[in-house]
């Protein structure tokens, strides 16, 4: 649907969900690089154990079950923001937060102004949400390069990975959104 003010709400709608998506992609790609970057050093890391006695096997150890706990708290985090965002909506006046001109934004209903602001605050708490998931995936690789523990850089990738899949963008309109009256 196109107002007079030529606004194309359709279009509007396919750019969120574009940027929403490149966002994503490039977060969770990330992931990609450190299993890539873990695969490629994992020989000559485990060559050269820093876990040497029995100290550094007990902080090895503390430090492993603190991020676990840390990467699921995180995972949990991540889901009440992301669905603290979802039923989020702008109060008072909407503000202009997406290039509109004049005229159309003067087209555009209260409701769908709403939206619009609604949509901003939705997008930040999304990225909140990846990078709580991506902060597991950064936590395996600290303890890949500081104990050399490919297992563990596996499995906090795995995490992240959880969270970047129950976390994904959707399109507006399988949130029950519609821009267009």
């Amino acid at each position: 649907m196109q107002t007079p003010g030529g606004v194309n709400y359709n279009q509007i709608e396919e750019k969120i969900f574009m940027v929403r998506k490149l966002l994503w992609s490039a977060l969770f790609a990330s992931l990609a690089f450190y299993a890539a970057v873990g695969f490629m050093l994992r020989g000559q890391l485990s060559a050269h154990p820093i876990i040497d006695s029995g100290s550094e096997a007990a902080l090895y150890s503390n430090l492993r079950i603190g991020l676990l706990c840390l990467a699921a708290a995180h995972l949990w985090l991540a889901g009440a923001i992301r669905g603290k965002g979802e039923n989020q909506r702008t109060t008072g006046t909407a503000p202009r937060t997406f290039r509109v001109p004049d005229a159309a934004w003067e087209q555009l209903t209260e409701e769908q102004r709403m939206t619009l602001g609604g949509l901003k605050k939705r997008l930040t708490t999304e990225v909140v949400a990846w990078a709580l998931s991506e902060a597991a995936g950064i936590y395996g690789f600290v303890l890949f390069f500081l104990f050399g523990s490919f297992d563990d850089l596996l499995l906090f990738i795995g995490i992240a990975v959880i969270g970047f899949v129950l976390y994904r963008p959707k399109t507006l309109s399988r949130q029950g959104i519609r821009l267009s009256s």
